[in-house]
């Protein structure tokens, strides 16, 4: 592992696993376990300055199995165009809450976050998959903190494969020993982290909260409510006996608002 002139090699893993079935059938076993990422209920609740914690709750519950799809490339449309039968689709899946673990110690690692699989059938009676190994990746940016979060990330792609029915590549679960890089001498420290960052959304709504005069008992209206995150905070201060009453929600907002806790009076 070496790092000169801002050039870091670092070795490349590349595993293959059988998938046990057709190209069509485990493409449609993978689209129902890592479901397409949900860009628009992310964009209302960054919208909202909704905290980190709603973020990852949200998009936890809406991929169950670790997940979610940011992009996929069916391959062999295109290339049967020039002629060639093989089938083939790239796909990049990802987690947003270990990625933000590796983000806020070197957001370079936001190069290797997604990861990339490759879903192809020529020669074998069932389709493979490929990908390289996400722990061997990370070990490019010479800190352990986020070579931890990349062996995680192995263990979470072999629990996967186990429920796709597809065989486990023995190096997930046991991955060779890998020199992490060199550290090089000077870092790039993210302008603010998302824990500061979150952080400063948080007294926001404390302050907005306890400059508002609510007092228990009252009716509240929170117009323009969006995902509710506001009238949720402000509910416990006019329990037991008044209201808060949202209106103007953004779409979807019932996603969020349906699941989030929210204290009596809340409507």
């Amino acid at each position: 592992m070496q790092r000169l002139n801002g050039a870091t090699t670092y070795p490349a893993i590349l595993l293959s696993a059988d998938t046990g079935c057709s190209f069509d059938e485990f493409e449609q076993k993978l689209h129902r376990a890592v479901p397409e990422a949900p860009m628009f209920l992310l964009s209302a609740l960054i919208a909202q300055c909704a905290p980190w914690d709603e973020i990852v709750r949200v998009t936890t519950e809406h991929a169950p199995r670790g997940f979610v799809r940011y992009w996929s490339s069916p391959a062999s449309r295109l290339m049967r165009a020039a002629g060639h039968h093989a089938r083939a689709s790239s796909y990049l899946i990802g987690n947003y809450e270990l990625a933000e673990q590796m983000y806020r110690y070197d957001p370079a690692a936001m190069l290797h976050a997604s990861l990339r699989l490759l879903v192809h059938q020529q020669h074998t009676p069932t389709a493979m998959l490929s990908f390289d190994l996400p722990s061997a990746q990370f070990t490019c940016f010479g800190d352990q903190r986020i070579a931890a979060v990349g062996q995680t990330l192995d263990e979470k792609l072999a629990t996967l494969l186990e429920h796709l029915g597809a065989s486990v590549p023995r190096q997930l679960r046991h991955p060779p020993p890998i020199e992490l890089a060199a550290s090089p001498a000077h870092t790039h420290e993210p302008l603010r982290h998302f824990s500061a960052l979150l952080d400063t959304y948080t007294r926001c709504f404390d302050w907005l909260v306890a400059s508002s005069g609510a007092e228990p008992g009252e009716k509240v209206l929170d117009v323009g409510c969006g995902t509710g995150y506001f009238a949720g905070r402000i509910a416990p201060v006019v329990d037991p006996f008044g209201t808060v009453t949202g209106s103007g929600g953004l779409p979807l907002s019932h996603y969020t608002t349906a699941q989030r806790p929210m204290g009596r009076g809340v409507r």
